[in-house]
């Protein structure tokens, strides 16, 4: 449910909404916009977005406000967001800057543009373009290689876009230094470890074919993550072991050291539209490399060595079909997998297969309901936080959101 004060923030807006009738509005060179949803979840089997998925939530509301400047060569926008959905502290924001950037059009020709961006960027494109949230404003079914950690970047971003005979190519160069969610990374419980985290600066790659008539598509993205992350468990003193021969332990802290070199994400995809059908093939993987340092508080070290190595691979074909100019549904298929090196002998640790169903409706150009119901065989990115009593193979999920846009 709900908590209170955002319950206050989800009543107010709704009020304003109902009362005054939002709209967007201009002031002089400046636009202002915004969006208020809410919706329902539910989930069968598994404990998926919180707790309480399985008895039905409305936990499920995000609002914003926004604004873009444009002035000759410059311009600027940012956004200011609210947003309650789940559990996940990521998902928990009273009131937060969702991003704020300037930039200017370096090279504006009628063949060819550039343009870059400076500031707080919204998760950008590509390999980043999945919702940082789980709603179906966008919906989820993306992979496990493909899901969006980074809640924000800072940074540059270079946009390059040139027109041809053989279609329009479109290049995007960021340098950005991103936000990424741990708790959701790690599934770590802030009741039990203090964390640090420190990212570096990271490279963005994106480049996208779009053929002359905008019905096929080509688009690869890649992008390094490196950071350090370290956690921290108080252990109190205790005696183990079976008397005689129990052992007394010290109370000490026990130190965590994660040192992530440089996870590297690749993603393509291919889209083909028809007059009414778009067909969509997602290919994701991720490639891992990270160190690990365990280490008493009173000197000794656990471990030091390789955390582990290996990839995660994504495979994904979704068909969305327009019955009306109102209403659209879709089908997907996904499959994911870990498959981990240890030992110099590669297995695969978990796997897991998505069939989902989607359904649009728009009342008009400001309503819209959105729906997603989902079957999920294999546990993937289940928190066994939300599941003490264990984690089921087979599960299902449905959701269902309305937003206004204004």
């Amino acid at each position: 449910m709900l908590s209170p004060l955002n319950s206050k923030v989800l009543t107010a807006m709704l009020s304003l909404l109902i009362c005054t009738q939002l709209y967007a509005f201009d002031v002089g060179p400046v636009e202002v916009h915004g969006f208020i949803s809410a919706g329902y979840y539910r989930s069968y089997g598994n404990n998926a977005i919180d707790s309480d998925s399985k008895d039905g939530s409305i936990d499920f509301y995000e609002t914003a406000l926004n604004y873009n400047y444009h002035s000759g060569r410059w311009f600027t926008m940012g956004q200011v967001i609210s947003r309650d959905i789940g559990d996940a502290p990521a998902n928990e924001e009273k009131l937060a800057l969702d991003y704020l950037l300037f930039g200017a059009n370096i090279i504006n020709r009628s063949d060819f543009d550039l343009q870059f961006r400076l500031g707080q960027i919204k998760t950008p494109y590509g390999i980043m373009d999945t919702s940082d949230i789980p709603t179906t404003r966008d919906y989820p079914l993306e992979g496990h290689a493909s899901r969006n950690l980074f809640l924000r970047s800072r940074g540059i971003v270079f946009d390059a876009a040139y027109m041809s005979e053989i279609g329009d190519f479109d290049v995007n160069l960021g340098y950005l230094y991103p936000e990424v969610d741990i708790e959701r990374v790690f599934d770590f419980d802030d009741a039990e470890y203090e964390k640090g985290y420190k990212p570096y600066f990271n490279s963005v790659l994106r480049l996208k074919w779009t053929s002359r008539d905008r019905d096929i598509s080509v688009t690869y993205s890649t992008m390094k993550l490196q950071y350090d992350l370290d956690f921290s468990e108080d252990i109190p003193e205790q005696t183990v072991g079976v008397p005689p021969n129990d052992i007394y332990v010290p109370a000490q802290t026990i130190n965590t050291y994660v040192y992530c070199n440089g996870n590297r994400y690749h993603q393509l995809i291919a889209s083909k539209s028809f007059d009414d059908f778009k067909l969509s093939v997602i290919l994701g993987t991720v490639k891992y490399d990270q160190d690990m340092k365990v280490q008493s508080s009173l000197g000794p070290v656990f471990y030091e060595g390789h955390l582990f190595r290996g990839r995660s691979n994504d495979y994904l074909i979704r068909g969305t079909y327009d019955f009306t100019t109102k209403f659209s549904s879709g089908l997907a298929f996904s499959y994911s997998e870990n498959v981990i090196r240890e030992n110099v002998k590669p297995y695969v640790s978990e796997s897991q297969r998505v069939i989902q169903i989607t359904m649009d409706y728009a009342f008009n150009q400001k309503w819209v309901i959105k729906s997603a119901f989902s079957h999920y065989d294999g546990s993937m990115g289940v928190s066994k936080r939300y599941n003490p009593d264990g984690i089921k193979e087979k599960w299902n999920l449905f959701e269902v959101q309305i937003t206004y846009t204004f």
